[in-house]
Parts: C-alpha cells; sequence; structure tokens
C-alpha cells in the first residue's frame, strides 16, 4: 500500500483534485490506519515528508485503538520521520487511551528510542508527565533498563518526577542508578555512592 501511495502521489500530483486527494489521504485499513501511519510504523520518513506536504494530510489522525502517527514513528525508532511530524505540528503532548493513558513520551520510554525521546523533549513534550499508572517517563525508561534513553530523559529536566524525599543521601539520577544497575553512573562518568 505504501509504495503504491508513494507512486501515486508523485504521478498525480497535478491530475488530482482536492477532494480525490483528500479520499486518499484519509483511507483507512481494517485498523483504522492511515497511509500517514503505515509509512510512520515502517519509518520511512522520505514517505512521510511527502504525504506532509500536502496540507489535507491530518498529522494527528487516530486509529482504531486511538493511536496517532506519532506512536508509530516511535515505535519504529525513527526520529526522521519523528521530526517531520513535529515540523508539521504533531501533538508531542497528548495521551493515549482518550487522554486518560500514557504520554507519547511514555510510548517512546517505553521502547527505548533516545534520538525519538531528544526530538520530543525538544519540541516541548513533558519529561515528568506521569502516566495512568503513576509512572513518570524516567520510570518507564529505567524499568526497561534503557540507559541511553533514560540519560536523554534526565538530561531534559526529567528527574522532578522521582520522588526522593525519603532517600535524603540519593538525589534522582543516583537513586535511579542504584536501584537498576542501568549503567547510567558510568556512562557520564559519575559516581552514585552517596
Amino acid at each position: 500500500m505504501l509504495v503504491v501511495l508513494g507512486n501515486c502521489l508523485q504521478r498525480l500530483h497535478h491530475e488530482m483534485t482536492i477532494a480525490q486527494l483528500s479520499m486518499l489521504l484519509e483511507a483507512q485499513n481494517t485498523d483504522g490506519q492511515t497511509a500517514l501511519h503505515l509509512a510512520c510504523r515502517r519509518g520511512s520518513s522520505e514517505l512521510v515528508r511527502a504525504i506532509l506536504e500536502y496540507r489535507e494530510a491530518d498529522v494527528d489522525v487516530l486509529d482504531k485503538d486511538g493511536d496517532p502517527p506519532l506512536v508509530f514513528s516511535l515505535a519504529a525508532g525513527s526520529p526522521e520521520c519523528v521530526r517531520a511530524l513535529i515540523e508539521r505540528g504533531a501533538n508531542v503532548g497528548s495521551r493515549l487511551r482518550e487522554g486518560f493513558g500514557p504520554s507519547v513520551a511514555h510510548v517512546c520510554a517505553y521502547h527505548g528510542q533516545p534520538d525519538c525521546m531528544r526530538e520530543l523533549l525538544l519540541a516541548g513534550a513533558d519529561p515528568n508527565a506521569i502516566d495512568d499508572e503513576g509512572e513518570s517517563v524516567l520510570h518507564r525508561a529505567v524499568s526497561k533498563k534503557y540507559t541511553d534513553c533514560a540519560l536523554v530523559i534526565l538530561e531534559n529536566g526529567g528527574c522532578r518526577s522521582m520522588d526522593c524525599s525519603k532517600f535524603k543521601k540519593f538525589d534522582a539520577f543516583a537513586l535511579v542508578c542504584s536501584n537498576m544497575e542501568c549503567g547510567c553512573c558510568e556512562k557520564v562518568g559519575r559516581s552514585c555512592i552517596p
């Protein structure tokens, strides 16, 4: 479907009416996914950019599960697709499950994509967001032992979400490292010993 869409967009650029173009861009598979969802899922930044050239393309369209194309780009680990969506105005503060689930930053942390996380945080995603289970973005990355992703979160202000009040000798960074043995300290040349 993606190859066909790419070819159609290139060949029919001048021949299509706005209505025809909108129909093509809004067409959904049985899972409610559009061509933009599928291009993001494959991590095809060229096709994502080609689709986004058309103002009729909805950058935040939801599939049947309530997932926008941005979620697919994060799962694919494509910072180029993430960047293209952000440049077109994708909502980096959106939450899944009709606004009550995890944030897109949580999704990124779950998949352990540090470059995608950096794109999200630089675009304004909240590094201290708490999901519906009480977990922070940093908690999510650390629990999956995604050290590089955890470091990006920490470097971009994601330590307020760690409740360290009962650990007087540890700051958030040291607490994360000591609890998970994630290797964060070694990567930044820091000791986690209080």
